[in-house]
């Protein structure tokens, strides 16, 4: 296990709205922060927008200013895939499977492989075998569409096909006459 480095020095960065407070050893940085960050945080320093202070080790570090609180936006519930589903209106199988990598690509942040998007079919939107057995059929004319595109194994959605979602959804804000 790794020996905890004392910490004998502040470091305080402050650009446009930003400021970072570091309260550590000068060779911690390097050794954490990299080489390339160093030479940036060295020529702040030799340009004089930062500086290092030495400080004492029982000296609690004192902030300028107190933290502002930022208003984040509030982000909307996750729906499920069975809810997503009841929510979109799918005609067919090549919509069926451009909704599931949708979901899993854009909604979950993990795009699919084809083993993902039949476990996703078989066991969240209990899909037949018809559907299962066929499903690289249906991929491969989602693909076809521009709807879909293959990363290595996994499925990503492409810009097409989240028009295709905004559609099958019925919030379709897309521009008329462009």
């Amino acid at each position: 296990m790794r020996e905890v480095l004392p910490m004998r020095g502040y470091f305080r960065f402050m650009a446009k709205g930003v400021r970072v407070d570091l309260k550590v050893e000068q060779a911690f940085l390097k050794e954490v922060l990299g080489d390339t960050l160093k030479k940036f945080l060295e020529g702040c320093l030799m340009s004089g927008i930062c500086e290092w202070k030495p400080v004492e080790e029982d000296t609690p570090a004192t902030p300028t200013s107190a933290p502002t609180a930022v208003p984040v936006e509030q982000a909307e519930p996750l729906l499920t895939l069975p809810e997503l589903r009841a929510q979109a209106n799918v005609a067919n199988n090549k919509e069926l499977v451009t909704l599931v990598i949708y979901y899993a690509d854009y909604c979950q942040k993990n795009p699919p492989s084809n083993e993902e998007i039949r476990r996703l079919l078989r066991e969240e939107l209990r899909e037949k075998d018809v559907v299962l057995n066929s499903m690289t059929t249906y991929l491969q004319r989602a693909k076809r569409q521009g709807w879909v595109a293959q990363e290595g194994k996994r499925w990503r959605i492409t810009s097409t096909g989240l028009q295709k979602i905004q559609q099958m959804l019925g919030s379709s804000t897309l521009s008329k006459g462009a």
